[in-house]
C-alpha cells in the first residue's frame, strides 16, 4: 500500500448527508419511506423540480424525483432526500471518538466502533462487506467484532437498508448504497515526508508525520545538524537533547503532524538523514534531505558615505542569518569585528525564514586598525553567512562644511538671528564671531529641523538672541565655523569667559593666542592660520557681516593705508537708510608725483560707482594696476553725501620672476567632481586681513 495516503482511519460518507435544512424545516424523510407518523406532513409537497405526496404514511413521488426541499400549501418545508448512510470509525488509541475522513483503520484495534446515522425509524438490515479478493459477503448483526478481526489489506463495505421501511416493490438499488473503500493497516505503516529534498542550509521546511491516531512516535535528528522551533503544535521538545535528537509525537486524531525544522548553517554534510521510529525505538521510515550552501547578498544603503558617517549595510540570505564576524580591507587597513551586533550598531535587525532580510550599521568612527582611523577611499566589507561570504565596497568621501544660510546684516538688539550650517559626518561644530572689542565662542550640536520637526542630518543652527545682538556694536564682524574632521575632536577651541579670551590647541593649558592681543581681523586671521596646520584635521568656513545700529546709521570696512601696485582693494559697507541709492568712491592722488615719461598706462585717479541693494549692503572693488606709485585720498560718498575719507599710499609692488616653462605631461583621466559647498559670503586676508571684503566665503578643504 502507499503508506503516504495515510490519514487516520476513515470512512466518508456515502451519500448526502440527512440533515436538517435550516430554521423552517419539519423534518427530513426518504422516498418511498414508510411508516411516516406526523399527521403535519400528511399531503402534497412541491418544488420547481416536481412533486411528492405523503398519504398514510408512505412518501411517494409523483412523476420523476429530484431529491430537495419541499413545501407544502401552508409554507412549510421538507427535506425529501433518497437513503442514506454516514458510517463512522472510532480508533481505540485514539484521544477521542472521530469520524475518519481518510479511509484508513488500525489492524488488531478491537476496540473499532462503526456508528449508522439515519434518519426516521429507518435502519441498516445489513452490511456488505468486500475483502481485497472481491469477496463479497453480508454481515448481520454487529459489524465492530467483524472489521476488528480484519488483517491488512483494502476492503468495500456498504450498507443495505431494511426493506420493511420502505414502500413495498421499492427498488433494490435505492436501498443499497454505494461501497466506501477503506484500508486497514499495521501500527507501523506511519510514514515521514519532508516539503522540499533539497534546500539552502538554514533554511526552513515542513516535516509531515502520519500515523496512528493515539500512538507515540519519535522523528529522530540533531541539534547539530537541524534546529527546531518550540512551542509548535503535535511535537514535545521537552527530551530532545543534542545525544539522541527525538522530537516526540502523540498522534492526534487527525493521524498527521506536521512541524518546521531548518537547516544548521554550521553543518558541512551535504546531506542528512531524518528517521521516524516508533516507542519502542524500531526505524519505521527515513527521508534524505540534501544542503546545498544557500546565497547572500548584501550593500550599502548609500552609494558613498563620508568619513565619520554611519554605514548602514542591507541585504538578503538563504544561507542563515550573518555572522556578526565580519571584515572590512583598505589600503594598509584590515579590521575584524568579532564582538557582537551591539558594538557596531544599535539597530540591527534580521528577519524572515527561508529567505532572511538584514541590516546593521557601522559607525566609521569606531572602527580602527591598530589605531588607524578608516581614511578617504574605497574599502571592502567581507560578510560570512553560513558557506557562502559576501563583498561590499564602501566608499568614503571628506568631509566638508559650508553655510547654507547666514545674515549679511544684523541690526543691534535683533531677534532670531540664525547662522545654518551644512557639515558632513559630525555631530558637533564650534563657530568664533570677532569683533572690535567683542568675541564669542560656543559649540553647536542641535540639528535643523524639518517642517514635521524631524532633525535634518548634518545641518546645524547657530542663533542669536536679542541679549546677544545688542551687545555688538555696529560695525564689520568675522566669523568661523569649525569642523572636528577624522578624529571627532575640536583640536582647536576657546574660552569666552575669560579676561584675555584665549584660544587653545588641544588641552586648555596650550594657549595659541590671547584675542585681545589682537585686533579683530587679525585675530580671526590667527585661527583660520591655526587651522590651516597639516598638524590639525580640523576644516572651517569664515564669514563676514555688519552690524548696524538701531538708527540704522552707516557702516563700512577697514580700508588699508599701504597697497602695492597691482594689488586690487576691495571695499563694502552697509547703508540701510539709502537702500537703492548710489555709493561713488574716488581715489584721487594728492602728492602729485613726476612719472617718467617712458612709463605707460599710468593714472593718477579711479571713480566707481555702485548702487545700495534692498538691504543696505554694498561692495565695488579698486584695481591698483594703472595707478602711479603716489599718494592717494580715497573717499567714499552716498548720494553726493561724504562718509568717509583716507589717506592711501601705492607702492611698488614685487617683481614676479620668470617662471620656466612646464614639459608637456600626459593627460590623466578625469575625476569625478567633489561635492561642493554652496556658494556664501565670507572675508578674505589682505595684509592681514586689513581692508576685509565683506559678504564673501571662502571654503577650505584638506587634500
Amino acid at each position: 500500500m502507499n503508506a503516504k495516503k495515510i490519514m487516520g482511519a476513515v470512512l466518508v460518507a456515502l451519500l448526502a448527508a440527512a440533515l436538517f435544512v435550516g430554521a423552517g424545516a419539519a423534518a427530513t424523510v426518504f422516498v418511498y419511506q414508510t411508516g411516516v407518523t406526523d399527521t403535519n406532513l400528511q399531503g402534497d409537497w412541491i418544488s420547481d423540480k416536481g412533486q411528492v405526496s405523503i398519504i398514510g404514511g408512505n412518501v411517494t413521488p409523483v412523476g420523476t424525483f429530484t431529491p430537495g426541499i419541499y413545501e407544502n400549501a401552508t409554507g412549510a418545508k421538507l427535506s425529501i432526500v433518497y437513503p442514506t448512510a454516514t458510517i463512522y470509525g472510532v480508533a481505540g488509541n485514539a484521544q477521542a471518538a472521530y469520524p475518519f475522513i481518510g479511509a484508513d483503520l488500525f489492524e488488531g484495534d478491537d476496540s473499532i466502533s462503526i456508528t449508522n446515522v439515519s434518519a426516521s425509524s429507518v435502519k441498516p438490515v445489513k452490511y456488505l462487506l468486500t475483502y481485497p479478493n472481491t469477496t463479497t459477503v453480508e454481515v448481520t448483526g454487529d459489524i465492530n467484532t467483524t472489521v476488528a478481526a480484519l488483517t491488512k489489506g483494502t476492503y468495500k463495505l456498504a450498507v443495505l437498508f431494511d426493506y420493511a421501511n420502505f414502500i413495498s416493490g421499492t427498488d433494490v438499488n435505492l436501498l443499497k448504497t454505494e461501497p466506501v473503500t477503506f484500508t486497514i493497516v499495521g501500527e507501523d505503516d506511519a510514514t515521514i515526508a519532508a516539503s522540499a529534498d533539497q534546500m539552502n542550509k538554514g533554511e526552513i521546511f515542513t516535516i509531515t508525520v502520519t500515523g496512528q491516531p493515539g500512538v507515540t512516535y519519535k522523528v529522530n535528528t540533531t541539534q547539530y545538524a537541524f534546529n527546531v522551533t518550540a512551542n509548535q503544535p503535535g511535537i514535545d521538545l521537552s527530551t530532545f537533547t543534542t545525544t539522541d535528537g527525538n522530537i516526540t509525537i502523540v498522534m492526534p486524531n487527525s493521524g498527521k503532524v506536521a512541524f518546521t525544522i531548518a537547516g544548521n548553517t554550521s553543518v558541512s554534510a551535504k546531506e542528512q538523514t531524518i528517521k521516524l521510529l516508533n516507542n519502542a525505538g524500531k526505524t519505521l521510515e527515513k527521508i534524505t534531505v540534501k544542503f546545498a550552501k544557500g546565497t547572500l547578498t548584501a550593500k550599502t544603503e548609500a552609494a558613498s558615505y563620508f568619513v565619520g558617517d554611519t554605514i548602514t549595510v542591507v541585504g538578503t540570505t538563504t544561507a542563515g542569518e550573518p555572522s556578526v564576524a565580519y571584515v572590512i580591507n583598505g589600503t594598509n587597513f584590515h579590521y575584524v569585528h568579532t564582538g557582537a551586533w551591539t558594538d557596531v550598531s544599535n539597530d540591527y535587525e534580521c528577519e524572515g525564514d527561508s529567505v532572511k532580510t538584514f541590516s546593521f550599521d557601522i559607525n566609521t568612527s569606531n572602527v580602527y586598525d591598530d589605531s588607524k582611523r578608516m581614511d578617504v577611499g574605497t574599502y571592502t566589507l567581507i560578510l560570512t553567512a553560513g558557506e557562502v561570504k559576501a563583498y561590499v565596497p564602501i566608499t568614503l568621501k571628506q568631509p566638508f562644511i559650508s553655510i547654507i544660510e547666514a545674515p549679511e546684516v544684523i541690526a543691534q538688539g535683533e531677534d532670531d538671528v540664525e547662522f545654518i550650517i551644512n557639515a558632513e559626518a559630525t555631530k558637533q561644530i564650534a563657530y568664533y564671531i570677532f569683533g572690535t572689542n567683542y568675541f564669542a565662542y560656543d559649540v553647536e550640536t542641535d540639528n535643523v529641523e524639518d517642517e514635521d520637526g524631524e532633525d535634518i542630518l548634518n545641518q546645524f543652527v547657530i542663533g542669536l538672541e536679542s541679549s546677544e545682538t545688542e551687545a555688538m556694536a555696529p560695525g564689520q564682524y568675522f566669523a568661523v565655523f569649525q569642523h572636528p574632521m577624522y578624529d571627532g575632536v575640536l583640536n582647536i577651541f576657546a574660552d569666552d569667559g575669560t579676561s584675555s579670551w584665549p584660544v587653545y590647541l588641544n588641552s586648555n593649558t596650550n594657549v595659541l593666542f590671547n584675542v585681545k592681543d589682537r585686533q579683530t581681523a587679525n585675530a580671526a586671521q590667527a585661527l583660520c592660520d591655526a587651522l590651516d596646520t597639516q598638524n590639525i584635521d580640523d576644516m572651517y568656513v569664515k564669514y563676514s557681516f555688519f552690524v548696524v545700529g538701531k538708527d540704522q546709521s552707516f557702516t563700512i570696512s577697514d580700508i588699508p593705508t599701504t597697497v602695492a601696485q597691482g594689488e586690487t582693494i576691495t571695499i563694502s559697507g552697509v547703508d540701510t537708510a539709502n537702500a537703492e541709492g548710489t555709493v561713488v568712491v574716488e581715489m584721487l592722488s594728492t602728492a602729485f608725483a613726476a612719472v617718467p615719461k617712458e612709463t605707460v598706462g599710468s593714472a593718477a585717479f579711479i571713480v566707481v560707482s555702485t548702487k545700495i541693494a534692498d538691504d543696505g549692503t554694498w561692495e565695488v572693488t579698486l584695481d591698483t594696476s594703472d595707478l602711479n606709485v603716489d599718494e592717494y585720498s580715497l573717499s567714499v560718498a552716498i548720494d553726493n553725501v561724504p562718509k568717509k575719507t583716507v589717506t592711501v599710499n601705492v607702492v611698488e609692488g614685487a617683481e614676479t620672476p620668470d617662471t620656466p616653462d612646464t614639459p608637456d605631461v600626459p593627460d590623466t583621466p578625469d575625476t569625478p567632481d567633489e561635492p561642493e559647498a554652496p556658494a556664501t559670503p565670507g572675508f578674505g586676508a589682505l595684509a592681514a586681513l586689513a581692508g576685509l571684503g565683506a559678504v564673501a566665503v571662502l571654503l577650505l578643504r584638506r587634500e
